[in-house]
């Protein structure tokens, strides 16, 4: 959603808007650019942008407010591997047209100078609120150009048009310009790198209704609805900002992010005050408590939590079974199992209800919403106090507590209260425990919707847990007999019950041994605590495996790490944007080992106790020999789960010497 509700509906506008002249000219491409075969800053670049140009003016011709964003954005494509970028969709807010895309125009220019315009464009509904523009460029050719075009109006004018300087491809130039009548004034917030900004202003005669325009400056204390129809010119200033970045990098994806949209360089904008000529300031800045009572009043969130006629076929299923616990905690447990065990999610995340909540029951699909506030209708209605937590997922990005948008939520968690301790509650999966969230509803932090009461709370996952103990007996001939005994708890249970779900016969988790050891023999897998959600998940594997060890004359090669870290998921030297881990986890890893009659230890990895600044991580790794018994323990425990980009380097070589220690050999020689 844009905004619940919009607080200026009866103004109007200016009558002429000071355009700037675009750098980017629509079809004319220089010679350079044409003929360009690579971006010399980023030689190993798919493609760049060449330009991307927007200007967001207000609007008139109807008695409400609107701006207009005219957008150009131009892509010069240098690889194959970048025809991605020629599949284009421009999303747009429906109801009540609120948004609309006019003028849209793209064509590719080949490297002939040859232009093919795209003819197919499709209008796509995404879902009640949200439609999109798409289409595809055709004819792709490496070297070619393509651009397209639009102007976007909308009524959001309290929440400007975003503007991202940044994407995953090298950007050659990215520009805002905004031409806005001084009445209105807009904070900005900014992220990542910081455009150049210039400011200009020019005095313009705006055509409004000038008795109109006082009895809207006057309404809050007279109430008038006397209806005017006369009209004024009024000189007012126009302030035009340009905000412009030149020849900005890629941000290349690496793992442990929220979206990427949160670290790429951009600008937001959200009205704080209006103040027309000779009238007071008016501060129309939005406020928590605003959205707060919107939300509890509104038909589609609150009015289904209060209101047990939304909920009369859900709570007719569920009585009889609360009816016979006496627990409040039980009979969440109880709300949670029926709930995720007959209504499918049906992949789609939202905070409102699509229609009632008794509806999605029916139907067995609801989106993430709606599961989430059947577990609090239900709760309130077996007194046990619950509460909606408005959040952001993920991939939805991270939330701006100090900037009261309701679109910047996305999905909503259920938070119930026992003895003053507060739970929180996900529903999705029924092989997910109650007491996990959804991995993409990690996002430090969310909205407690009370009335009066409403705040930000912090929400902490669970460190994830696991373990493995392999127990082997080595050989003379070199072969590793014995199991691997692994727990899992927390998210790690639940992607290994979901492999199980998935793939019962378990190929996937056998070929995870044979990429490793090509020649393992697997005698059997055994699994504890498939269903039940409550305990650790666990998995027993015998085998054996007779390429652990290398020989050579009288000596022998173990690496004694069977479940090691083969590559450092930090790839970069250098890492622009955070590290946002969803989680913090202790792994440990156990191996006893036998070594056969007549060998002796020529050789062990040294130990080693590293730990990350501020005691974010800890990395042991230790191996000791008691007659022919040798064990290695090795832990790994990561508790920071937030790095900022300087702090790089120190995770970056926390692993580095994570997957050194992890390739080093035990040595066994012959004795004579």
């Amino acid at each position: 959603m844009k905004t619940i509700a919009f607080f200026l509906a009866n103004l109007l506008f200016i009558t002429n808007a000071v355009c700037q002249k675009s750098p980017v000219k629509w079809g004319k491409v220089s010679k350079e650019d044409l003929t360009m075969t690579e971006y010399k800053a980023d030689p190993e670049a798919g493609a760049m942008v060449l330009g991307e140009v927007g200007q967001i003016t207000f609007d008139v011709s109807t008695g409400e407010i609107l701006y207009k964003l005219e957008y150009h954005k131009r892509i010069k494509i240098f690889k194959k591997s970048a025809f991605d970028q020629g599949d284009i969709e421009i999303p747009y807010y429906t109801p009540n047209k609120f948004e609309t895309i006019k003028g849209l125009k793209a064509q590719v220019i080949l490297p002939d100078g040859k232009k093919i315009a795209v003819k197919k464009i499709f209008d796509e509904k995404i879902n009640d609120y949200w439609s999109a523009k798409k289409f595809a460029f055709p004819n792709l050719k490496e070297g070619c150009i393509i651009e397209f075009k639009y102007n976007k109006n909308s009524n959001g004018y309290f929440n400007l048009e975003d503007w991202y300087f940044q994407g995953d491809i090298p950007v050659r130039l990215s520009q805002l310009s905004t031409v806005i009548p001084e009445w209105y004034n807009y904070v900005s917030f900014t992220q990542g790198r910081r455009a150049n900004v210039t400011k200009s202003s020019r005095p313009t005669n705006i055509r409004i209704p000038g008795e109109r325009l006082h009895e809207r400056i006057t309404y809050d204390r007279t109430h008038s609805n006397t209806t005017h129809q006369s009209f004024d010119l009024i000189e007012a200033d126009l302030i035009t900002t340009v905000y412009k970045m030149e020849n900005i990098p890629a941000l290349k994806v690496e793992p442990h992010i929220t979206s990427m949209n949160d670290y790429y360089a951009k600008i937001q904008f959200q009205l704080k005050t209006v103040q027309y000529p000779g009238g007071p300031i008016q501060n129309v800045e939005n406020t928590w408590e605003k959205v707060e009572k919107e939300l509890i009043e509104h038909q589609k969130f609150g009015d289904q939590l209060n209101k047990k006629r939304f909920t009369k076929k859900l709570w007719t299923a569920l009585e009889p079974i609360l009816s016979e616990i006496q627990n409040k905690e039980e009979q969440i447990a109880s709300i949670y199992k029926f709930i995720s065990s007959n209504v499918i999610w049906d992949e789609t995340y939202h905070f409102l209800i699509e229609k009632t909540l008794d509806d999605a029951f029916t139907n067995k699909r609801a989106n993430s919403g709606e599961l989430n506030l059947m577990l609090i209708a239900i709760c309130r209605q077996a007194g046990i106090e619950a509460h909606p937590v408005l959040i952001s997922t993920r991939s939805h990005g991270k939330m701006l507590p100090y900037y009261p948008k309701i679109d910047q939520f996305n999905h909503v968690l259920a938070l119930t209260q026992i003895d003053g301790k507060n739970h929180i509650f996900d529903i999705g999966n029924s092989l997910r425990s109650y007491d996990l969230l959804r991995e993409n509803s990690l996002n430090y932090n969310g909205w407690l919707v009370l009335p009066n009461r409403s705040d930000w709370i912090s929400i902490v996952p669970p460190v994830d847990k696991e373990v493995c103990m392999a127990n082997f007996e080595l050989s003379p001939g070199g072969a590793l007999v014995g199991e691997i005994k692994q727990s899992y708890k927390g998210y790690s249970a639940f992607k290994e019950r979901m492999a199980c779900y998935k793939d019962p016969e378990n190929n996937n988790l056998k070929k995870s041994w044979t990429d490793k050891y090509v020649d393992i023999k697997i005698d059997s897998i055994q699994f504890e605590n498939q269903k039940d959600l409550t305990n650790p998940f666990k998995t027993n594997i015998y085998c054996k495996i007779p390429d652990a060890v290398q020989t050579s004359g009288d000596f022998m090669y173990i690496t004694p790490v069977l479940n090691a870290y083969e590559e450092n998921p930090f790839k970069l030297e250098k890492r622009e944007y955070a590290i946002d881990m969803a989680y913090g986890f202790k792994n440990q890893y156990i191996l006893n080992l036998t070594i056969p009659d007549g060998y002796i230890i020529e050789e062990l990895p040294e130990a080693v106790n590293l730990s990350l600044p501020e005691k974010g991580g800890k990395f042991q790794f230790f191996i000791s020999q008691k007659g022919n018994k040798i064990q290695l323990v090795n832990k790994i425990n990561i508790s920071q789960l937030h790095y900022e980009p300087e702090e790089y380097p120190a995770i970056k070589s926390f692993y580095d010497i994570i997957i050194e220690k992890h390739s080093e050999q035990i040595v066994l020689k012959k004795a004579t």
